[in-house]
């Protein structure tokens, strides 16, 4: 070449490029920078030409190379003639290294970033730089992406390699499920309504199916209900999970009202008096008295209404007789 860098030569060795067995002198060209050696004198089918060749000719770019051969098995026709092997490459293409079939478990419902790790080397060049389409990162929904890989060395020879990443999701969904405490409507109890607040690695919106089900007709009774709710996303992952809806009993509302007196500071001495009175009403209640219930519960108010205005503000008075009203409405009382 102009530059020296690739020279041509003719030679009857038999070890310069591999399975050269034609016995027979054959054209080649070598780089002398990485001694690669290529063997111009090529069938289509990479065998070595069946008859005698004369050196090779370079370009002055080492682009092309151009000899004579008296081979019958270097061109389609079968005649010998002269020949010219264009572009000239020497060695392989670099070996594109690339993790097969690939799968992301999807981060978000916008979308998940590409991530994967490829690499080439190349026999003369070590490891070469890799371009990849589609690249890293992005937003990619469910579903397969192709990537496809190249990489080229100094000698203008490129490989590639390709392969499939699959965005799945596999996860199920999250519910924020917590116990609730209510107060009763009545004395059947009360209607209820709650919000899951599911969360999903790639829906937005997974479907709540709770059994009660939030804001029907159903009426939690006093006492305990197991609420059991099950999310399912787009994908068909689900969770299930329980909470408990406690609804507040008459006894448990008149001890709440024993503790408000201390809350609101009331004095001493008519707090204890007026606790006692609250307390023989949820006693009675426990024991599922209705009558004494409301009794110790009318006792409780008549005790109330004495000290309005005097031990108790009016305020605070009127306060703690709404609260046993609705109290008395919940037992019954008549």
């Amino acid at each position: 070449s102009g530059d020296g860098s690739v020279v041509a030569f003719r030679s009857d060795a038999t070890n310069l490029v591999p399975d050269d067995v034609n016995e027979t002198s054959d054209a080649f060209a070598v780089k002398l920078a990485t001694g690669s050696i290529v063997r111009l004198s090529s069938a289509a089918d990479g065998s070595g030409g069946d008859g005698w060749t004369q050196r090779a000719l370079l370009s002055g770019n080492a682009s092309l190379a151009i000899f004579s051969s008296n081979a019958s098995n270097l061109a389609g026709d079968g005649n010998p003639g002269t020949f010219v092997v264009e572009p000239l490459t020497f060695g392989e293409p670099p070996t594109v290294v690339t993790p097969g079939e690939l799968t992301i478990e999807a981060t978000s419902g916008y979308g998940t970033p590409l991530d994967y790790d490829v690499s080439a080397t190349d026999p003369e060049d070590g490891e070469v730089p890799v371009s990849c389409n589609p690249g890293r990162g992005g937003e990619y929904p469910l579903g397969p992406v192709e990537v496809t890989c190249t990489a080229t060395d100094s000698d203008g020879l490129t490989g590639t390699g390709s392969f499939v990443v699959t965005f799945v999701d596999t996860t199920a969904p999250v519910m924020q499920l917590e116990p609730i405490t209510a107060v009763p409507n009545g004395p059947d109890g009360t209607r209820m309504g709650w919000d899951t607040h599911p969360t999903d690695n790639a829906d937005w919106y997974p479907d709540v199916v709770c059994e009660p089900e939030s804001f029907s007709d159903f009426i939690f009774p006093i006492g305990d209900t197991i609420v059991t709710c099950t999310a399912t996303d787009d994908s068909g992952n689900s969770s299930t999970g329980s909470f408990v809806v406690h609804v507040l009993s008459v006894a448990e509302l008149l001890r709440q009202a024993q503790a408000y007196l201390v809350e609101i500071g009331v004095e001493p001495a008519l707090r204890k008096s007026l606790t006692a009175e609250l307390e023989t009403a949820a006693r009675a209640a426990e024991r599922g008295n209705d009558s004494a219930t409301c009794s110790a519960i009318g006792e409780y108010q008549d005790h109330v209404r004495a000290q309005s205005g005097k031990k108790l503000s009016v305020e605070t008075a009127n306060n703690l007789l709404a609260n046993a009203d609705a109290i008395r409405g919940i037992v019954p009382c008549a």
